[in-house]
Parts: structure tokens; sequence; C-alpha cells
């Protein structure tokens, strides 16, 4: 099962903010400070997909595929019908890592986090978590943000699926990854979040 814990990143100090529960309601909070991404190299994001069913848009870069229709598992939730940003093989290759992907999904309400912190990412108010899980040799961890907007939940994910050094990682895979410039993708892919409703964009594109 997957166990969520407290982001022990913080973040950019942007004052007192807003936040809106699973259920529509506001929580005054004040955000907290930001990990220093700015210094990390990470993929330009070079391409803009938009989605006016789901209202939103985002930047990513240009070798990640996109997945329609995929699915989001959770702890003990499943959010179909979602938007995945696929980390190509060539990202890390030789490695620990197996697979990666940025996944965006709507909800009616917002899954449980454990202890959230709130905050402030692309002007909107997130609540922020992540979580880890252990099996049979694999390792998954993740960072997920979700908003509540117009009667539905944007929830966000970073899923990393990475294997323990050793025989359950395939021949020549010997060479741990990194995290932080993944983390560091995902945030600032998530800067350039925004609602279509308030871009005006009306069309679904991956340009």
């Amino acid at each position: 099962m997957k166990k969520y814990l407290l982001l022990s990143a913080a973040f950019l100090t942007l004052g007192a903010c807003s936040q809106q529960n699973a259920n529509g309601t506001q929580n005054s909070s004040s955000s907290s400070s930001a990990p220093d991404y700015a210094s990390v190299q990470t993929p330009e994001l070079t391409r803009t997909y938009t989605d006016p069913k789901k209202q939103f848009s985002i930047h990513y870069p240009e070798n990640f595929i996109v997945k329609k229709n995929d699915t989001l598992n959770g702890n003990e939730y499943e959010i179909k019908g979602g938007t995945s940003f696929v980390f190509p093989a060539s990202y890390a290759p030789n490695t620990t890592l197996i697979d990666a992907k940025v996944n965006i999904g709507t909800s009616v309400t917002c899954p449980p986090l454990d202890h959230p912190d709130q905050s402030v990412i692309g002007g909107y108010p997130f609540n922020t978590s992540t979580w880890t899980d252990v099996a049979a040799g694999n390792l998954y961890e993740g960072t997920v943000y979700t908003s509540y907007k117009d009667g539905k939940c944007y929830v966000a994910t970073l899923d990393i699926h990475s294997c323990n050094l050793g025989p359950d990682c395939a021949p020549g895979h010997t060479q741990t990854f990194a995290r932080i410039p993944m983390k560091a993708l995902f945030y600032k892919m998530m800067q350039t979040f925004r609602f279509a409703s308030e871009t005006g964009t009306g069309t679904t594109s991956a340009s």
C-alpha cells in the first residue's frame, strides 16, 4: 500500500493563500518556501498540451510521450482518464530507473493526503504530499499536488518506479538515478500549469 508522507521540500514563500479542500470549502493558510530548483539542469519545456475537456494546459519536454486516458493509482483510490507525460527510455539509461511519468487527472473529490503541505504553485493553491512503497524488489515513489476548482479536484503526480540494486534489476542497470532533477522538472512543469478557462485556450493540442 502506498503510504503518503509529508512533502519534505519546502515551497516559495508567496504569502497567505486560500486553499480549497475536497468539498470545495476554503481553508486559510500561508505557503512555505520553495525548493531552489532554478540551478538544477532539466530538459527544456518546449511543447504545450491543452485539454479543454479537463480545462488545463501545461508545458512539457519535447521528447516526452503524451499518453491520453491513462490511469492514476494512489493510496486506495484510482483516477481514470488522466493524461500522462512519460519520461523517455533515454532519460536515465542503464540505471535503476524503470519508468516514470507525470500524470494529471480530475476527480469529484480530492484524494486523501496524510498531513499535506499547502503551497502556491504556478499561481494556484495546491495541497502537496509525497509517498513511497516497496514490493518484491521494486521501489515506488512520487509527489502529489491537488487543487480544487469549479467543482472538481485536479490531481497532478510525479510517479517514479525503480528497482533495488541486485538481481531485481536488469543486467547492466547498476547505477542509481538522480531524483532531484526529476523532481525539479515536475516542479517546473507545474509552474506552467494553467486552467484553460483562464488562458482562453479552447483546443486540444500537443505542439
